[in-house]
């Protein structure tokens, strides 16, 4: 049975791989659209009809060595189990643009994960997502960007929950902005976001919950196409199951209030991303946990910055022919999470990191990522956990339409409490077609 999946499997995608061969040399090739299909160095749009594009049509056929399949700690009650992934990744958008004022996507992102040795991992992912972004000529500003998660895999939430066990979940993320521009100068902005997750066993109930913000802010042009921002949020987390011994009246819902302050750049600017840090209060709405222990009202600051740069102006650049050109970023991040519903447990990470993706040709890139974090949690064993991730890629295009990516990851995590430890080791080969 195993067998038989992989060949249908593999016979699918070589099938897709001819018909985007067909519908890649019947249209020309054009040479003002270079946006970068999602997850891989192809570019998207040579099949259209007027403005309307297919951003990505495309599969990928990957083979994955884990060394560590489970991310276990490699104790006698949690061994180290190592297996070959099988993984088609299916992936499609369209795209249409509203002459210069913005435009609209919509797509759909899978990954069907197959298990060589441990039938019992199998899992699937399907990701929906929408964006729409519009700046018309009388100045008004609507951003709408929303992603649907259908999942089981195995790589767990913020707060590590389900890491190394294949989950099935739902997750949302909507945010939004709505705001006017005052001549060249001035904008004023409101924001209402939205996110929930559910689990589908009852046992994790814990991990149900949705989280809310509203806000308002304004921005100041302080150079071309950058902004100066200052922002205001009030929002909340509410656990939405109740079970055993949690309750509304000892759940770990809270309400807070935030403002930032950070840099933001336009679309077609050099740098792109912003820089963003803030502060944030939050307030339990009850006294105590199902244990006993207090929930105490707590404020940190907070950080949501990602910066890249792109010293060549890619835009003028094209189609299939970017060489000698690279993209660098640079992240920060930090944020103040609860546990779960069932404890006034909560923990803060803060990390940094950095990528780099180098055209070298323009047949063959490579990239590479650094990324390291601390948790510190406020539990019974304050624990703390060092976290570190490596990756380095490399993109060869066989044809404009077809290419070759390999890539190795590494990740690890130290922490005070041993079970936590984990050290993973990832191999991949993925073969993408794409129009």
């Amino acid at each position: 049975m195993k067998n038989a999946r992989h060949f249908i499997l593999t016979a699918i995608a070589l099938f897709l791989l001819l018909a985007f061969y067909t519908a890649a040399f019947a249209e020309s090739q054009t040479t003002d659209d270079l946006k970068v299909v999602p997850g891989t160095v192809f570019k998207g749009g040579r099949l259209h009809i007027g403005n309307l594009r297919f951003l990505a049509a495309l599969l990928g056929v990957q083979i994955e060595y884990n060394d560590n399949i489970t991310w276990a700690s490699g104790g006698a009650a949690d061994p180290i189990i190592d297996d070959y992934i099988f993984h088609a990744l299916p992936i499609l958008y369209l795209d249409q643009t509203f002459e210069k004022y913005g435009g609209w996507r919509i797509g759909y992102e899978g990954d069907f994960a197959i298990y060589q040795d441990t039938d019992a991992n199998d899992w699937t992912k399907h990701l929906g997502r929408f964006d729409l972004q519009y700046q018309g000529p009388s100045r008004p500003i609507v951003r709408l960007n929303n992603d649907f998660t259908l999942t089981d895999d195995p790589f767990g939430d913020v707060t590590q929950f389900g890491l190394g066990t294949p989950t099935e979940r739902w997750f949302n993320d909507f945010r939004s902005r709505f705001g006017y521009q005052f001549g060249e100068r001035f904008r004023l902005l409101a924001f209402a976001d939205y996110y929930k997750q559910e689990y589908d066993l009852p046992i994790a109930f814990t991990q149900n919950w949705d989280n809310y913000a509203v806000g308002t802010g304004v921005e100041f042009s302080v150079a071309s196409k950058t902004w100066l921002f200052l922002r205001y949020f009030y929002g909340g987390q509410n656990y939405t199951t109740n079970a055993g011994a949690v309750n509304d009246t000892n759940n770990a819902d809270y309400t807070y209030h935030q403002g930032n302050i950070g840099i933001d750049w336009e679309p077609g600017s050099r740098v792109r991303g912003q820089i963003d840090f803030g502060y944030q209060s939050r307030k339990y709405k009850n006294t105590t946990d199902p244990s006993g222990s207090l929930y105490k009202d707590k404020g940190t600051w907070v950080t949501a910055t990602s910066i890249f740069y792109l010293p060549a102006d890619l835009k003028n650049v094209p189609d299939y022919e970017v060489s000698d050109n690279y993209i660098i970023n640079f992240k920060l991040w930090r944020g103040l999470y609860s546990v779960g519903a069932n404890t006034a447990d909560y923990f803060t990470e803060t990390g940094i990191g950095g990528a780099v993706r180098y055209d070298i040709s323009p047949w063959f890139n490579i990239s590479w990522y650094l990324e390291l974090s601390e948790k510190a949690y406020q539990n019974a064993a304050n624990e703390r956990a060092g976290w570190g991730a490596l990756g380095l890629d490399l993109t060869f295009r066989i044809v404009s339409w077809l290419g070759l990516e390999a890539g190795y990851t590494w990740e690890k995590q130290n922490s005070d409490v041993s079970t936590n430890d984990f050290k993973v080791n990832r191999v991949t080969l993925t073969l993408i077609g794409a129009t």
